[in-house]
């Protein structure tokens, strides 16, 4: 991705046929600098993962993971995130496919509260020591159960 609009993308002050790789001739393209004013750019929801990440132990690195999902269901993948380094649980729903998917697991929980999504979040109902899981297309989710 390019820095900005300037003088070869602000990669360098060289003639173009110096530089080490082409510079994207779309007037278009992406930068840096555009990325950053929209609230909305994949730059600034890997900011929020990164800071939601940073502020919840549930989710790093030494967190307890519980994948989910039934035998032989591939999407969405679910899994749970907490316990063991924080106080809370975290289920976490991913749906890559270009469908809406389905699936009920084992579950204790009253509620799963949504704490971030990256676009639709996924809709889990829990009745009955189970949740039921409606992940629309391209979903990422996660939740924080209690």
């Amino acid at each position: 991705m390019q820095w900005n609009d300037e003088k070869n993308s602000g990669f360098s002050t060289a003639r173009q046929e110096q530089l080490y790789l082409p510079i994207d001739p779309d007037p278009d393209r992406p930068t840096v600098e555009k990325q950053m004013k929209n609230e909305k750019s994949l730059w600034n929801r890997v900011r929020q993962l990164v800071e939601l990440r940073k502020n919840t132990p549930g989710l790093g690195a030494d967190a307890e993971f519980i994948p989910l999902n039934p035998d032989g269901c591939e999407y969405p993948f679910v899994y749970q995130r907490g316990g063991e380094t924080d106080d809370n649980r975290y289920l976490i729903v991913l749906n890559p496919s270009g469908n809406a998917v389905e699936t009920t697991i084992p579950m204790q929980a009253e509620t799963a509260s949504i704490l971030h999504t990256a676009t639709h979040p996924a809709d889990i109902k829990l009745a009955d020591d189970q949740a039921q899981i409606k992940a629309p297309p391209l979903t990422a989710s996660v939740h924080t159960l209690d």
